[in-house]
């Protein structure tokens, strides 16, 4: 049974007597009277410390829980403005959430709508950091029975999974079918063209049959899940990017052209879209081929004497796809390709046991460097403004390109940095597989090192003498004054 409706008001008095003796503590003395409760010396005694505890523990999910949710959320969107905002007053914040959502009164805020332009001209739609909270709670819930119904080669926003994981499997496919066929197929408008109103009462159907850590339990993730699947947030967002931006998209890849769909940005879109397509890629498997699926791209291989056959089932497969998931092919994006020759997939090229980066992935990670090497030009204090963003960008592309045969790649933009003033900034370690942002010259950071060598060296003489008369513990610090 879900608990019923938290108030402020079930927060008891402790004191004996009465209630209105329990807002009368004389500190003098530690006795009741009855004066005014406004009185000098007096505090008003609300709940004890345990039975305080009892009441945020003792519901379905309790405040805990939900602070633990909340710092999963955070962990990469520690400096968005929305966090920024919500980490003002979190305690706060935290408890009102727990509140609607043990009591079923959640309702999903204002969300903010963006165009992005790399890789491609694309509509973002991403939800407040508090309804970023109550998505992770409903996505961490119903990880450990979607992880056991989803196919083991889909590898879209999985954990352990993920866009290198599929390439090394495309990889050992390609070295199996070395002498065989491979063909690629793509889901047209993926995201903007699920069913919100199709697959709810799936995805509630899920929940009760494979959710078991309690019937309230159960009941509160139905009803998140209802709340946030059947939610339009174009109906209630902020659009940050100018409208003629929106006039670059064609009205099936925006929301506010369509009845379906589900926004990209959203934690639970991709949860979704994996178990949409979960059906399809049992199909594809139950008629024989081995594939690897990533996101809206399907990768099948098959010996070359069954192209053939492979021909005469995509129209099965196109044919599943819109009657039982309500998605369709892309018609000009399908090709088939001979194994030995090589073949693109997901950001990579592959040919025989070589994984070499994509031209559009070349192109990107030189515009990086050209783009960061023009901002230091303009003035050196972008160096320290922009060192933080500047580090996580090209370690994101570094740490993508270093599964490949990249390394000439990856030194000769390395060179290009190490050349200009970003190397006053950045430490490149070898191999070029990251960056690393130098110590700072601050007076503060000077006397820790200092402080560090000190500790280190008497540390080393104490344990060299070996008697019970040296020295232990931390010696003393230098100080900074």
């Amino acid at each position: 049974m879900i608990c019923s409706r938290i108030n402020i008001s079930h927060l008891l008095p402790c004191a004996e007597y009465s209630a209105n003796n329990s807002f009368n503590y004389n500190g003098n003395n530690g006795k009741l009277n009855n004066n005014n409760k406004n009185n000098t010396y007096s505090v008003r005694p609300v709940l004890e410390l345990g039975r305080l505890q009892t009441y945020f523990e003792d519901c379905p999910f309790p405040l805990s829980e939900i602070y633990d949710i909340y710092r999963i959320t955070k962990k990469h969107k520690a400096s968005k403005p929305s966090h920024l905002l919500f980490q003002l007053y979190y305690p706060q914040y935290l408890r009102s959430l727990w509140q609607d959502i043990n009591n079923c009164h959640y309702r999903p805020s204002s969300s903010i709508a963006f165009i992005i332009t790399k890789p491609k001209v694309r509509e973002v739609i991403a939800a407040d950091f508090r309804d970023r909270v109550v998505q992770t709670l409903l996505v961490q819930e119903m990880l450990p029975s979607l992880e056991e119904y989803e196919h083991p080669h889909s590898y879209s926003c999985r954990k352990g999974k993920g866009c290198l994981a599929a390439v090394q499997h495309l990889q050992e496919l390609n070295e199996q079918y070395y002498d065989g066929v491979v063909c690629f197929v793509d889901i047209a408008n993926h995201f903007m063209s699920i069913d919100t109103e199709l697959w709810t009462p799936r995805v509630l159907q899920f929940i009760d049959e494979h959710y078991d850590k309690g019937e309230d339990r159960k009941a509160i993730l139905k009803y998140l899940a209802n709340t946030i699947y059947t939610h339009r947030p174009q109906d209630n967002c902020v659009r940050k990017s100018p409208m003629w931006m929106w006039e670059m998209l064609p009205p099936q890849k925006s929301l506010f052209h369509s009845e379906k769909g589900v926004p990209i940005g959203n934690v639970t879109s991709q949860t979704l879209s994996n178990f949409v397509t979960t059906g399809y890629l049992r199909l594809i498997e139950a008629a024989g081929f081995e594939f690897a699926f990533y996101t809206d791209d399907t990768g099948m291989f098959c010996h070359r004497e069954d192209k053939d056959r492979l021909l005469s089932y995509l129209p099965i497969f196109e044919d599943y796809l819109k009657r039982e998931c309500g998605l369709k092919m892309h018609p000009n994006k399908r090709y088939i390709q001979d194994t030995r020759k090589g073949f693109n997939a997901f950001g990579f090229r592959i040919k025989g046991r070589n994984i070499t980066p994509s031209k559009r992935l070349v192109y990107n990670f030189k515009r990086l460097v050209g783009y960061l090497l023009l901002l230091a030009e303009e003035d050196v204090r972008n160096l320290y403004l922009y060192r933080e963003q500047a580090q996580a960008r090209l370690n994101s592309y570094l740490g993508l390109l270093r599964w490949s045969h990249s390394y000439n790649l990856r030194k000769a933009q390395m060179i290009r940095l190490q050349a200009s003033k970003w190397a006053q900034i950045f430490r490149f370690p070898v191999g070029y597989e990251k960056v690393e942002i130098k110590a700072s010259k601050s007076k503060m950071e000077h006397y820790r090192r200092l402080n560090k060598v000190r500790y280190r060296q008497q540390l080393s003489i104490s344990n060299a003498i070996q008697c019970d008369c040296a020295p232990k513990g931390k010696p003393m610090l230098l100080s900074g004054n």
